[in-house]
């Protein structure tokens, strides 16, 4: 009855009773499960991987349930259909090896994952590529509507100088239209030939000229005429190249900026100061004048004062004596101001010479001290000299290093209170001299410092009752100064007092006990007492 099955494709195996006696297997069940004919029981027993499914045969038996199993794994290498069929007597068990179509299926699965791989992947590209498209468009036009909204004009011109780019603000430069700057060449015409602008060479030349050595053109300046306001224009104009690597030009750039204003308040500002210079120039003239003018009378009522005191000394009484001391004090108050008028208004025309000559700077720094000690000792002030070295010949103008280290005395005799001390010291070294004059009076306040030695500046002096003076002596020694080729230096701390360093790089001889060649003068009282006129 079973014979049928001995020649089907798929294994049959049929058990009967719950111990699942074996009634019936084809040849095709045996080789699934690789089962021995001869011990087919021992063999089923010892076969694990039948065993596995025994349980739910037993199931299916006293249940009377058919079942199917699909793609069950239970031989090493084979994929199992099972299809049970419950019978009252009987257990129909129909096996088939479906492992080439699971293959092929798992195959099929693994090329289709691969696929919705790749498919994922280059969907997921793809949306980058797209946003980043999107960005870029984005991007692109925010960088246009920048572009068009800048005030300079901006042109670009290809390799074959034929335009590619321009802004809006272009045609607010000069009256330009699309036509004048469709080429480079057309642009540069135009512009050569309405250019207002005095130049050494037109743009054509000047683009000829610098595009052979690849350079840019930097603010070259034209004027147009704007029809519109019957008035020019001035454009600044840049022009440069973007070149490969090969040093081929690929475009080239032309920035247009309206400087209209700028150069108009530049026009304005040079007429100012022609102005101004012409000013100051007839000012200096005027106070040249006055000041020659006014010398000769000073000079002729200080040598009557001097005179009157020489001769008529017995007949004077006391309170004329000081008239005439008065008087006398305050003509070399206005001498010492009219030379000061004078020396600057030569050092700004070019006129104040150098007349240098060898002397002992040591010497005569320690003799202009010691003429000054008389005043210093008026104010109850205290001079201290020191120096580094006991001589020191140098080639300096005498004159003027006297006029220098007087003042510097006078200011800050001037500024120490009673009882305060004012140092000089004298600093020798091989390849300059170093003096300085350092005090212990007020200070300067630190918004005067910055600009203490222009003219007219003034420090208030709650020490002195009299009028703060002009301004003008500082100016003029740091013109004296420079004028020596030195330097000269302040520090001032506002209650501890005020430092003037004067430094000269000049070499200095010792010489010692060979012949000096200068003449040392002694008499130096005049400069003195011109110097400390203001002083009481």
């Amino acid at each position: 009855m079973y014979e049928i099955y001995d020649e089907l494709p798929f294994g049959v195996i049929i058990f009967s009773g719950l111990d699942l006696s074996i009634q019936y297997i084809n040849s095709a069940f045996l080789k699934i499960f690789e089962f021995q004919d001869e011990e087919l029981e021992k063999s089923m027993e010892n076969n694990s991987s039948f065993n596995r499914i025994k349980n739910i045969l037993k199931g299916c038996f006293e249940n009377k349930v058919s079942k199917k199993l699909r793609k069950v794994n239970i031989v090493p290498g084979k994929y199992l259909d099972f299809f049970i069929n419950a019978k009252e007597e009987t257990l129909e068990i129909y096996t088939y090896d479906v492992t080439d179509y699971i293959n092929e299926e798992n195959k099929i699965k693994a090329e289709r994952d691969k696929f919705l791989n790749i498919w994922s992947e280059t969907k997921t590209k793809c949306d980058i590529l797209e946003r980043l498209r999107i960005k870029e468009k984005e991007y692109i036009l925010h960088l246009k509507n920048v572009i068009h909204n800048m005030s300079e004009g901006l042109i670009v011109f290809d390799s074959y100088g034929n335009l590619d780019f321009y802004n809006r603000s272009v045609f607010d430069m000069g009256n330009l239209t699309l036509n004048q700057i469709e080429n480079v060449q057309d642009f540069f015409k135009y512009i050569d030939e309405n250019n207002f602008q005095d130049t050494k060479k037109s743009l054509q030349e000047l683009y000829n000229t610098h595009s052979l050595n690849l350079n840019p053109i930097h603010n070259f300046i034209i004027k147009l005429r704007d029809k519109l306001k019957n008035d020019f224009k001035y454009i600044e104009l840049n022009w440069n190249l973007v070149l490969d690597e090969n040093k081929r030009v690929v475009n080239t750039i032309i920035t247009m900026k309206d400087v209209t204003e700028l150069k108009n308040n530049e026009i304005k500002l040079e007429i100012q100061t022609k102005e101004l210079e012409k000013m100051s120039k007839s000012k200096d003239e005027f106070f040249n004048m006055i000041s020659h003018e006014l010398r000769t009378p000073l000079t002729i009522i200080q040598s009557s004062v001097q005179l009157a005191n020489d001769i008529y000394r017995k007949e004077i009484s006391s309170n004329i004596e000081k008239i005439l001391s008065k008087v006398n004090q305050n003509c070399r108050i206005l001498l010492k101001l009219i030379n000061n008028i004078l020396d600057i208004s030569k050092a700004e025309a070019g006129f104040l010479n150098i007349d240098n000559s060898f002397f002992d700077v040591v010497s005569v720094t320690e003799n202009l001290i010691d003429s000054a000690n008389f005043y210093a000792k008026s104010k109850g002030v205290n001079l201290i000299f020191d120096t580094t070295k006991e001589e020191a010949v140098v080639n300096l103008d005498k004159d003027k290093y006297e006029k220098i280290i007087l003042n510097l005395l006078s200011n800050a005799i001037k500024f120490t209170p009673k009882g305060k001390s004012v140092m000089i010291t004298t600093i020798i070294e091989e390849n300059y001299i170093k003096v300085k004059v350092k005090d212990e009076g007020i200070g300067i306040p630190k918004e005067k410092l910055e600009n203490i030695f222009d003219r007219f500046v003034q420090v208030p002096n709650p020490l002195s009752n009299n009028s703060q003076g002009t301004g003008l002596g500082l100016s003029l020694v740091k013109k004296f100064v420079e004028l020596m080729k030195g330097d000269i230096k302040v520090k001032s701390k506002l209650g501890e007092g005020t430092e003037f360093i004067v430094i000269f790089n000049v070499k200095h001889k010792n010489w010692q006990n060979e012949r000096c060649p200068y003449r040392q003068e002694s008499n130096i009282n005049n400069k003195v007492d011109l110097e400390f006129s203001d002083i009481n």
